[in-house]
């Protein structure tokens, strides 16, 4: 009988970032831009006999195919 194994992770993100332009004739005001990014991860593995192991992990969005990981695992 397989084994599940499920796992899910957030990695969040505080990002801060002040830029401002000054020439000789005119100074211009100050861009702040104050952001927050949540990354979360998703994973499911499967464990079917001692040897053999199947994880299917994804990193970013669960709609996409292109962010899912699929490994498959023998151990000699």
């Amino acid at each position: 009988m397989p084994t599940l194994i499920m796992r899910a992770g957030l990695n969040p993100k505080l990002l801060y970032e002040r830029s401002g332009l000054r020439t000789e004739w005119r100074t211009f005001p100050d861009i702040i831009n104050k952001r927050i990014d949540l990354n979360y991860s998703f994973g499911l593995g499967f464990n079917f006999n001692r040897k053999l192991f199947l994880d299917i992990y994804n990193s970013w969005n669960l709609a996409y195919l292109r962010d899912w990981i699929v490994q498959i695992k023998y151990r000699f």
